[in-house]
């Protein structure tokens, strides 16, 4: 299979234009991808960088290339998180090349295996973009926390997250308003401090509608994350360390 790649070449009279190449076009979001800059000139030491800029805080990151071929310098890099960003090659304040790439979530089937109760296992789960994929009854149940994880592939929510404000993003198919329980592992159940349903636009591209809420996890254990819908209902196993 060959990958797709994506650039884009800027110049100008003054200039030598060159192309940034991104292989794939969509890099996944922690999956390093290969990035090239191909031009005329030969870079020197000094220049042989790519600017990359996140899409949310404007801070760059340089990556420093290695000449692969005559007029190709490579390097790789790891998008941390979801959105567009921006990549850029310049020397003496001239733009020689820039692009944008857009990172992507990884696929639904890399969630595995699902969550079962009292947490074992706990729900599948992603620790670079900090999302949990639930079970629902006709389709996917999505979580994006704003915390990390401890573990690199399930819910386990990072330390000293008892007792505090724990921001919560939903998404689920189905109609009608939405509800969310956090039942505590002495069954306890708890209502989120807030939940707001999100009609704007939205970086998260996973299916459903989108809603924000807020849970306190005033005990460590399992907790069992409750969604219910008009006609479909989820649920989500974390496992809160302390």
């Amino acid at each position: 299979m060959v990958a797709a790649a994506v650039f884009v070449a800027v110049g100008s009279a003054h200039s030598t234009t060159g192309r940034i190449v991104v292989i794939p076009r969509s890099p996944v979001v922690g999956v390093r991808a290969q990035i090239e800059f191909r031009g005329r000139a030969l870079l020197p030491a000094s220049r042989r960088l790519i600017l990359i800029v996140s899409p949310d805080t404007g801070t760059a990151a340089r990556l420093r290339l290695v000449r692969a071929a005559r007029g190709i310098w490579r390097g790789s890099f790891s998008f941390p998180y979801l959105g567009r960003w921006r990549l850029r090659v310049a020397a003496r304040r001239t733009i020689l090349a820039a692009t944008t790439v857009t990172a992507r979530a990884p696929a639904a089937s890399t969630f595995q295996p699902p969550g079962e109760p009292g947490c074992a296992p706990p729900s599948p789960a992603n620790q670079t973009t900090r999302e949990a994929r639930g079970v629902a009854g006709n389709g996917d149940l999505w979580a994006l926390f704003f915390v990390g994880f401890t573990s690199a592939r399930t819910a386990v929510l990072s330390p000293s997250v008892v007792g505090k404000r724990t921001k919560i993003v939903w998404r689920m198919l189905g109609s009608g308003d939405a509800t969310f329980t956090a039942v505590a592992p002495g069954g306890a159940r708890n209502a989120p401090v807030n939940v707001q349903l999100h009609d704007g636009g939205s970086t998260w591209t996973r299916p459903g509608d989108e809603w924000g809420t807020e849970f306190v996890f005033s005990e460590p254990g399992c907790w069992q994350l409750h969604a219910q819908r008009s006609d479909v209902a989820g649920d989500l196993w974390v496992l809160v360390r302390s």
